[in-house]
């Protein structure tokens, strides 16, 4: 949690040592963020309901709260270190909170990557297939 508060001061430091440069964008739909936030937080809740729904099986009861936040710091994570650093705040907790081996963590992680790449790849898929459908690519 300290990383967290910490990751946040120095983002808000950086915002406001560039505050001139924020104040020169502009927002040319200003409603979209509404569909945009929505749309962030349905995906960090489903990231969390999906590991806490593969780490029921091997014995970890996560809550809502708790997979909630575990999304969301391995989100952060992610996005402000290199190395994929939010699968590693994520094994700390649970290998501190809920005594999880290693090598189970890696396999839950390994069921979760496989589980979001096919989503996607169904989502990407189906995206293609609807501009080819409407004519926006050559590719008829």
């Amino acid at each position: 949690m300290a990383v967290a508060a910490i990751v946040v001061v120095l983002m808000a430091l950086f915002v406001a040592r560039n505050w001139d440069e924020f104040r020169q964008l502009e927002l040319a739909e200003p409603l979209l963020i509404v569909p945009l936030v929505l749309a962030a937080a349905v995906n960090l809740f489903s990231n969390g309901w999906l590991m806490a729904s593969i780490l029921r099986p091997l014995g970890i009861g996560l809550n809502r709260a708790e997979a909630f936040s575990l999304s969301v710091l391995n989100r952060l994570g992610n996005y402000v270190a290199p190395f994929r650093l939010g699968a590693s705040v994520r094994i700390v907790y649970l290998k501190n909170n809920y005594d999880l081996p290693v090598s189970r963590f890696l396999a839950s992680l390994t069921a979760t990557y496989v589980i979001q790449y096919g989503i996607s790849s169904l989502a990407g898929a189906a995206a293609l297939a609807w501009l080819v459908a409407a004519g926006e690519t050559d590719w008829n």
